[in-house]
């Protein structure tokens, strides 16, 4: 593992100074300044590389990003997974927040199967059925086989849950407080697991990925991030989705539905602790986009953050939208969509790795 570079050195996290939960932290006062964060988009067959995202960071700004997002993807990566691990847990101890994802094949997949998946792409042919990529579509009947106890495809989702498990108990006997952001964007209907609405669509299987990890593995100390994708108005409409057109007269397919509905997705206040969206469309970080949010995060009582994002929140925004918590670029593209000057001033005015308090994990007790 590399040595610390600028921005990389730690905190002071001695007993002496005093601890806080990180979903406490997330939800507390900033003093008007939002959590940096960047998300680590690269393998991980090269533990020295693990944080190289946030190398450049500090690098060129002189900050060192407060949050530290992995992902446990499939294909290639997955023999490497233990590796993105021991980065999470050396990013915990150098007081860092940190992440998981959750881009994952298919659920009639096999553990050994998800090495020869892919990420695939969103065009018809790639994400219609079968194909092991995290673009794919899961027919109707099978979705509902899926979230049935004693079926053979929920025999087999439970077998790829306990694998993820495993990995996930690691941090947990590490005293690691882990954001978890399984099935992120769950309005968007080009995953696998998107674009189905209800408590038996997509927020029932969080609820049993949760579930799963409580009752089977004991895992308490886990911060649950729900997440929505701002996507147009217009989104999972025939008339309107160019996309959604490859479900007409489809057997399986998934029927019409209104992705601006976020609600309709959400696992419920006792099933989620942080709220996240992720900004991508072309309308940006728009007022009603951020009441949105804020109505159901302030409802439900949870803290809001930006969940992902190419182009970063500039002054303005953070400004006139106070209550996002934490911001998130989403990988190498974000030197793509932001001028150095951009990434500057966001770095150095946002909260940095060197601004993080002492964090202690929660366990079922701070829950």
């Amino acid at each position: 593992m590399t040595g610390p570079v600028s921005g990389d050195a730690g905190l002071d996290t001695s007993e002496t100074a005093p601890g806080v939960g990180v979903l406490e932290y997330l939800a507390g006062d900033h003093g008007g300044r939002i959590i940096s964060a960047m998300h680590h988009d690269h393998p991980y067959e090269d533990p020295a590389e693990a944080d190289d995202l946030h190398r450049r960071v500090a690098a060129e700004t002189g900050v060192y990003p407060a949050l530290y997002s992995a992902d446990f993807l499939t294909g290639r990566t997955v023999p490497f997974r233990a590796n993105m691990i021991d980065e999470v847990i050396r990013q915990w101890r150098n007081g860092r927040l940190v992440q998981i994802m959750f881009h994952v094949s298919p659920p009639q997949y096999t553990v050994e199967q998800e090495v020869e998946g892919g990420w695939g792409t969103d065009a018809a042919a790639d994400a219609l059925p079968g194909p092991n990529r995290v673009y794919s579509h899961l027919p109707e009947d099978r979705w509902a086989e899926l979230l049935r106890d004693g079926t053979e495809l929920n025999a087999n989702w439970r077998r790829r849950m306990d694998e993820y498990a495993g990995h996930l108990k690691r941090l947990d006997d590490a005293g690691v407080t882990v954001l978890l952001r399984p099935f992120h964007e769950m309005n968007q209907h080009v995953f696998w697991w998107g674009g189905r609405p209800g408590p038996g669509g997509t927020a029932g299987l969080f609820r049993m990925f949760r579930r799963h990890l409580e009752e089977e593995w004991g895992l308490h100390d886990i911060v649950w991030v729900w997440n929505i994708q701002d996507l147009p108005d217009d989104y999972g409409h025939l008339d309107g989705d160019e996309k959604f057109a490859r479900y007409r007269g489809l057997a399986g397919g998934i029927p019409e539905y209104d992705a601006n509905d976020w609600d309709s997705f959400n696992p419920g206040a006792d099933a989620y602790d942080v709220l996240s969206v992720d900004f991508y469309d072309d309308e940006g970080y728009s007022p009603r986009r951020y009441e949105q949010a804020r109505r159901i995060a302030e409802r439900d009582g949870k803290p809001m953050i930006i969940g992902e994002t190419f182009v970063l929140p500039g002054p303005d925004v953070l400004r006139t939208q106070p209550a996002w918590a934490l911001a998130m670029p989403w990988g190498e593209r974000t030197w793509l969509h932001n001028t150095p000057d951009a990434m500057a001033a966001f770095y150095r005015g946002s909260i940095g790795a060197a601004d993080l308090p002492r964090f202690v994990a929660s366990g079922p007790a701070g829950r």
